[in-house]
C-alpha cells in the first residue's frame, strides 16, 4: 500500500522526465543536425523513451523487408488496437451489471475510473510517437517530390489512392485529435466553470480576510492614536486626513438596505461565521435577484473594503473608471457607491480583489480540488490524470505541454528543413515556452515546478550546443569538448534530480522514524 502510494505521487515526476527524454531523442532522429560521435552516442538511449514497440529488434526483424506504407500503417492501427483490448474489461463490467451478474455500480465505477485514467496516462506518454508517425508521410524532399523516408514513394499531394486518405486520417485523428478530445473532455466535466468558480470564490475569501484584517488593525491604531493624540504625538494635519478617509467611507454606514454599523461589525469583524457564509453564498450566486439581506452583507462588504482602501491611501478611481476591467484599484466617489447595483458593486469587490492579490497587497491561499464536491470528484475519478497535477486555474497546462510536444517534436523538423531553420524557430519556441512555465510555475508540488524549469533549460542548452555542433561538423572543425561534457552532464541530471531527492526524502524519514521510537521508548522508560 505504501509503495502504491508513492508510486502514485511519482506519476506526474515520472511523465515529465519521460517528455524530456523524448523531446532529446526528437533532437537526435528527426533534427537534421550533425552531432558530434559522443554525443551520439549518448543521444541514441533516449529514444528508448519513445516507447516504441514496434522499433524493438525482435519485432522489426519480421518486417524488415516491409515498404514504408505497411509499416506506417500498423503503426497507426497498433494504438487503436491496444485501446480496443484496454476496454475489454470495462465492457465486461457493463455486460455483467445488465445481465445481473452481480456487478454493482460502485464496482463498475471503479473499473471505469481506472480506465479513463490509465488511458488519459498512456496517450500523454505514446502523443509524440504517434504524432512524428503521422507526420512522417508528409514530410518530402521539395526538389525530388519524394518522402524523405522513403524515396520510392511520391509526396501525399502528388499521390492519389488509399494511402494519401489515410495521411489525412491519421494526422486529423492523433496529431489534432488527441488534443481536441481532452479539451473537450474537461469540458465536459466543467473543469474551467469548476476552476473559475474555485478561483473566484479563493478571491472573495481572501478580501473579506483583507477587510477583517484591516478592521482589527483599526480598532488597535484607534487605541493607539487615541493615547498617542493625548502626549501630542500625532500632527493636526495628520489627524484631519484620517478624520476625512474613514468619513469617506463611514458615511455609507446603514445607507444600503439596512446594513447597520452593528451588521457590519457582524460581518467583516469576524464574530459571525454564519453571516460570512451567507456573504460568500450572495457573492458566489450569478444572475439572482438579492433579497434586503443579501444587499445588506454587500454593501456592507464594500463599504469596509472601500474604507481600507481609503484610509490606505489607494488612489481614487474617477467614476468614468469604476467599472473598467483592468487590475487597478482604489477607493470609490461617494457619489459612485450611492449610485451603483448589486451587479456593479460585485464586480468592483472582484476587480479590487484581483488588483490587490496582484499588487502582493493580498494574499490568496492556495486552493485544490475538492473530494467532497461532487461535481469535483466526479471529474477527478474520471479525468484526474489530465488536470489533477497542476494549479486550480492552470487546468489547461496539459494542452499546453502537448503544444509544445507537438512543435519540438514533430512540426518543426517536419515542417522545416534547413539545419540552421530548424534551430533557430526551436530555440524560439524553447525560450517561449520556458518563459510561460517561469511565469505561471503550474505544478502544485514545487519540486515537479523545478524539475519542469531545469528540463526546459537542458532542452534550451542542448538545442543551442547543436546549432554550434553543425557548424563546426560542417567546417570539419573539432566541436568545443568542454561544452559538450557540459550539455550531456545536464542530460543525464534529469534522470538523476528525481531519483537523488527521493533517495534524500527516504533517507530522511527513515531518520524521523528512528527518532520517533527513540522518543517514545525514552519515554516508556521514564513511566
Amino acid at each position: 500500500g505504501e509503495l502504491l502510494r508513492r508510486l502514485k505521487a511519482a506519476k506526474t515526476t515520472l511523465t515529465t522526465v519521460i517528455a524530456a527524454y523524448q523531446i532529446l531523442a526528437a533532437f537526435y532522429l528527426v533534427y537534421t543536425v550533425r552531432w558530434p560521435s559522443r554525443m551520439s552516442s549518448y543521444m541514441q538511449y533516449s529514444s528508448v523513451a519513445n516507447l516504441d514497440v514496434l522499433a524493438l529488434p525482435v519485432i522489426t526483424c519480421l518486417w524488415k523487408e516491409a515498404d514504408f506504407k505497411s509499416r506506417y500503417f500498423v503503426g497507426m492501427v497498433a494504438p487503436i488496437v491496444a485501446l480496443a483490448v484496454h476496454s475489454l474489461p470495462l465492457l465486461l463490467c457493463y455486460l455483467a451489471g445488465a445481465c445481473g451478474l452481480g456487478v454493482g455500480m460502485e464496482a463498475t465505477a471503479q473499473v471505469a475510473s481506472r480506465f479513463w485514467n490509465t488511458l488519459i496516462l498512456a496517450t500523454i506518454l505514446l502523443y509524440p510517437i504517434v504524432s512524428v508517425t503521422s507526420l512522417k508521410a508528409f514530410h518530402c524532399d521539395d526538389q525530388l517530390e519524394l518522402l524523405a523516408v522513403d524515396y520510392t514513394l511520391r509526396c501525399p499531394g502528388l499521390e492519389e489512392g488509399w494511402f494519401f486518405r489515410w495521411n489525412l486520417f491519421f494526422t486529423l485523428l492523433y496529431p489534432f485529435g488527441i488534443p481536441a478530445a481532452m479539451l473537450a473532455s474537461l469540458f465536459w466535466f466543467r473543469v474551467p466553470t469548476m476552476a473559475a468558480r474555485k478561483d473566484k470564490e479563493a478571491l472573495y475569501t481572501a478580501l473579506i480576510r483583507y477587510a477583517r484584517h484591516f478592521k482589527g488593525e483599526e480598532l488597535s491604531r484607534q487605541r493607539s492614536e487615541s493615547e498617542s493624540e493625548s502626549d501630542g504625538l500625532h500632527s493636526p494635519s495628520h489627524r484631519e486626513h484620517r478624520a476625512a478617509a474613514l468619513a469617506l467611507s463611514r458615511r455609507h454606514a446603514g445607507k444600503h438596505a439596512g446594513a447597520s454599523e452593528e451588521e457590519s461589525s457582524r460581518v467583516v469583524g469576524g464574530a459571525s461565521e454564519e453571516a460570512v457564509a451567507e456573504l460568500m453564498a450572495a457573492l458566489m450566486v450569478e444572475g439572482v435577484a438579492f433579497n434586503a439581506r443579501h444587499r445588506a452583507l454587500l454593501f456592507t462588504l464594500a463599504d469596509h473594503v472601500n474604507h481600507a482602501l481609503a484610509v490606505s491611501k489607494q488612489p481614487q478611481l474617477p467614476s468614468s473608471l469604476w467599472w473598467h476591467s483592468a487590475p487597478a484599484h482604489g477607493y470609490l466617489r461617494s457619489e459612485d457607491m450611492d449610485n451603483m447595483s448589486n451587479g456593479d458593486i460585485r464586480r468592483w469587490l472582484l476587480t479590487t480583489a484581483k488588483g490587490l492579490a496582484g499588487s502582493g497587497e493580498m494574499h490568496l491561499q492556495d486552493i485544490g480540488w475538492d473530494y467532497r464536491a461532487a461535481d469535483e470528484a466526479r471529474a477527478m475519478a474520471c479525468i484526474g490524470s489530465l488536470f489533477t497535477q497542476y494549479k486550480v486555474k492552470f487546468w489547461y497546462w496539459e494542452l499546453f505541454e502537448m503544444a509544445r510536444k507537438l512543435l519540438l517534436v514533430s512540426a518543426i523538423p517536419m515542417l522545416i528543413h534547413q539545419t540552421s531553420n530548424q534551430m533557430t524557430v526551436g530555440l524560439f519556441a524553447l525560450l517561449f515556452f520556458f518563459s510561460a512555465f517561469i511565469w505561471g510555475n503550474p505544478y502544485r508540488a514545487s519540486f515537479n515546478n523545478i524539475l519542469q524549469a531545469y528540463i526546459q533549460f537542458t532542452l534550451f542548452c542542448t538545442l543551442f550546443y547543436g546549432m554550434q555542433a553543425s557548424t563546426c561538423m560542417t567546417e570539419e572543425e573539432e566541436c568545443p569538448q568542454a561544452m559538450q561534457g557540459v550539455v550531456i552532464f545536464l542530460q543525464v541530471g534529469i534522470l538523476l534530480f528525481p531519483l537523488t531527492s527521493a533517495l534524500l526524502a527516504a533517507v530522511n524519514q527513515a531518520r524521523g522514524g528512528k527518532a520517533q521510537e527513540a522518543a517514545g521508548g525514552a519515554g516508556a522508560g521514564a513511566r
